[in-house]
């Protein structure tokens, strides 16, 4: 069992591949951990978007992230607290139909804190607030699907509404939400604290003195003098 109760699943062929062989990326390694990087970028497609026009925090003005009105929204699902971050538009895209929006964290994500992503009112450049995919509409505004597998969902998407709602992010203009949990801290630090340890371990009497960040910083100004 995980400290978070999970594990990342990737398959190979969700994964990046090589060029030009099209190998996909091992995922083994990936499938060891209990969720995701706490700086993970969150990156998402939405046609047709125009950020400017749809007013998404920018680099310039992170803090309009923490805005009640803010059309891109990163929720501790948890505290209801509201993470800064800046949106922008990929600039490697060359097309249209390749560019993705990008979420940057301003800081760190919590260790083994679940989030919630939330898009609202996202607007083309003519300023036209553009139709979500068929399926989040489905379960944004409770239409049936007659699909066994994307009704057996539908408790989990009207969760999230809710933790949505109750951090001041209600259901009625939302283009798209998701959530995803951070990685614990003990996935994050336990093979490198076992490689530390083991380290000592074999070094003995022998292992070298730790000194303080002061006494570095003392010896580092006497050999500049």
């Amino acid at each position: 069992m995980t400290d978070t109760g999970l594990r990342v699943n990737f398959t190979s062929v969700a994964m990046p591949k090589n060029d030009p062989e099209g190998v996909s990326m091992d995922v083994t390694e990936w499938n060891k951990s209990d969720g995701f990087s706490a700086g993970s970028t969150i990156i998402t497609r939405v046609p047709h978007v125009d950020l400017g026009v749809t007013g998404a925090p920018p680099i310039t003005d992170i803090a309009q992230s923490l805005a009640a009105g803010s059309p891109t929204v990163i929720v501790n699902a948890t505290t209801m607290t509201h993470h800064l971050h800046f949106a922008e538009i990929d600039s490697n895209a060359g097309t249209e139909a390749t560019r993705s929006i990008i979420l940057r964290p301003s800081v760190n994500l919590d260790e083994g804190e679940r989030y919630i992503v939330a898009l609202r009112d996202m607007k083309d450049s003519n300023g036209n607030i553009l139709t979500p995919d068929a399926d989040f509409l489905a379960f944004r505004d409770n239409i049936p699907t007659g699909n066994a597998a994307k009704e057996a969902r539908r408790p989990h998407m009207e969760s999230l509404f809710t933790t949505l709602a109750a951090a001041g992010v209600p259901r009625a203009n939302l283009y798209l939400a998701w959530d995803f949990t951070v990685a614990s801290q003990r996935n994050n630090t336990e093979r490198m604290l076992a490689i530390r340890d083991d380290a000592f371990t074999r070094l003995g009497v022998s292992a070298p003195a730790l000194i303080s960040r002061a006494t570095r910083s003392r010896v580092a100004a006497i050999m500049r003098d």
